[in-house]
């Protein structure tokens, strides 16, 4: 099947279409007009399959048919068709927004007692947009601190998709690590020169990864963490499918002590750039 006609049959489903009765649709549309009996023959399908396809698509102003016996049949053109599906939506949209009042006080007045649980929970969190727009809600919950692990490939995905923005708007501190190399300490520099810009209470230290691997989690109050499931490319710049789990439980005390312990043996950031950057120039030198 070509893209194009995955498209189209996108579209034909969207309003309200089955498989089988964009099938029909696309070959009538397509074709002049037909008898069920050649339909079914075309199309492999049983005629009486056929029939209650085509009674339907009749019934949605898709398809006409004549009078005589055996029925012909022909579909409306497709510029037609989606006239009128562009019709339904409208009067859909206009329905719900004269309804929204009223549905929003029906809404709020559905009462179901449910018993209080205080046990924590586990959320499995499902691609980089349903993540960052996470953190960035608990970023914004935040009342105390916010601390976290990310490499400088994070840190990057995070500005581009809004992290500033969100440093802006709170005076919450901020605590992260990340390991700067001589491979990336030029990429990341001008990341956390905005960071900080943002907001002067944030603070990040390069911490040194004997694995090579840098674990990502961030964590708020004490109280939340959101931790990345490990990406089958750690280098790869495309990110967009990642997971993360969150939680409320114990879990987030765990990573809060590695946190503490890595940070405690970690390095001023500005510190660390100007080590790479005399490294760098020494070698220049030689």
């Amino acid at each position: 099947m070509t893209v194009t006609n995955k498209f189209v049959l996108e579209v034909l489903k969207n309003f309200g279409l089955t498989d089988k009765e964009s099938e029909v649709y696309i070959y009538l549309a397509k074709s002049c007009i037909q008898k069920a009996g050649n339909i079914s023959k075309r199309l492999r399908m049983h005629k009486a399959q056929v029939y209650r396809i085509l009674r339907n698509l009749r019934i949605k102003g898709l398809v006409r048919s004549t009078f005589e016996v055996p029925m012909r049949f022909e579909a409306v053109p497709f510029e037609r068709c989606l006239d009128l599906m562009i019709k339904a939506k409208k009067e859909e949209s206009t329905f719900l927004e004269g309804k929204r009042d009223e549905l929003v006080t029906c809404w709020n007045s559905i009462n179901i007692e449910c018993p209080a649980f205080h046990l924590g929970r586990f959320m499995i969190v499902e691609g980089r947009n349903n993540l960052y727009s996470m953190i960035f809600q608990m970023i914004e919950r935040a009342e105390r601190e916010v601390l976290g692990i990310l490499d400088s490939l994070g840190l990057s995905q995070a500005v581009q998709m809004g992290l500033l923005d969100v440093l802006e708007k709170t005076e919450t501190s901020f605590r992260f690590l990340t390991e700067i190399t001589k491979e990336n300490v030029q990429m990341i520099k001008p990341i956390l020169e905005r960071m900080t810009t943002k907001n002067k209470d944030f603070t990040v230290n390069h911490v040194g990864l004997v694995s090579g691997i840098c674990p990502r989690f961030i964590i708020r109050d004490d109280k939340e963490t959101i931790i990345f499931l490990s990406h089958e490319d750690a280098s790869s710049t495309d990110r967009k499918h990642e997971n993360g789990i969150w939680t409320n439980r114990p879990a987030v005390f765990y990573t809060k002590s590695f946190f503490e312990e890595l940070w405690h043996k970690s390095t001023n950031i500005n510190k660390r750039i100007l080590e790479l950057e005399a490294k760098k120039l020494s070698e220049r030198k030689r």
